[in-house]
């Protein structure tokens, strides 16, 4: 399949995102085994509880809305695919501040300046042009209102998404090109998000592993670039370094022990607080505030 924006989100909405299988229980158990836990949770959710207007964009079956509900707030979910807003709208039906509708957040049919709280968890990676998808959420943000997108950190020298090409080799160079360019950015910040493009593992072993339906891999340092050329002022960031969970070294194969060594400087020098190195965690983390 010959790579555009265009035919990759066609191909992932009719064989996977809208097609009948266990896609979407399988997200809802890792939303339920990663969102949930994270430290990130509460604070999302005292902000839906001090706001009217919600807007969820990538919403999936309505668990982000579930974990993040209360009585007071509206929310909207806006989603893709019709197997998932069915399936959100039945879990939720006895939620009467919470429509759900099948939409594409790369163009809202939403009104200028409408809610006060625009989220995007675990979203930004599935999707085939996340600059437009980030500028329809501004759009739609009203002044003062606030913007929060949390996901996979897949573009920066140490982490990798299931669509990263493999072998050794591959992974080297992959690591130097990234190092070099990640540190080029603080000088010469790119104009877009420069968010590397991959094939969809999917596409290529025929069946659904998790995130083997993203075609972009995300890094933190442009994101934050790119919002704030756009009038967002960032009031709070993480990549996740201070509760990554680290894995036993000895218990580690010989290609992820060659790996490992040059992340764990890099983890030291993220937690020191030194550009890049504080964008290269696992985790995407921003909460941002639209100027007036």
């Amino acid at each position: 399949m010959k790579r555009t924006e265009t035919n990759i989100k066609k191909w992932l909405s009719e064989n996977v995102w809208n097609k009948e299988g266990d896609y979407y229980s399988e997200s809802r158990k890792s939303v339920l085994a990663g969102l949930n836990k994270t430290p990130f949770l509460k604070e999302i959710k005292g902000y839906c509880n001090k706001t009217g207007e919600v807007l969820d964009c990538g919403c999936g079956d309505g668990t982000d809305i579930e974990l993040l509900w209360n009585s007071k707030s509206r929310f909207t979910g806006i989603d893709l695919s019709r197997i998932a807003i069915g399936m959100g709208r039945r879990r939720l039906k006895d939620r009467p501040n919470v429509h759900l509708s099948v939409g594409d957040i790369e163009e809202l049919s939403l009104p200028d300046k409408k809610f006060d709280l625009v989220y995007s968890l675990h979203v930004v990676e599935h999707l085939a042009d996340p600059e437009r998808a980030i500028e329809e959420m501004i759009r739609v943000l009203k002044p003062g209102g606030h913007l929060i997108i949390y996901g996979s950190n897949s573009g920066h020298p140490f982490e990798f998404s299931p669509s990263t090409k493999r072998g050794i080799l591959n992974y080297l160079k992959r690591e130097i090109r990234l190092l070099l360019r990640t540190h080029l950015f603080l000088f010469f910040p790119p104009p877009g998000l420069s968010w590397d493009r991959v094939d969809p593992l999917m596409v290529t072993q025929g069946f659904y592993t998790a995130d083997s339906d993203t075609p972009v891999e995300p890094y933190l340092g442009t994101l934050l670039t790119f919002l704030r050329g756009r009038g967002i002022k960032i009031i709070k960031f993480s990549s996740g370094w201070e509760w990554e969970k680290r894995r036993n070294f000895s218990s580690l194969s010989f290609l992820e022990k060659l790996f490992e060594i040059p992340k764990s400087m890099a983890r030291i020098l993220g937690k020191a607080n030194i550009s890049p190195y504080n964008y290269f965690g696992p985790f995407v983390y921003m909460v941002g505030v639209k100027a007036q």
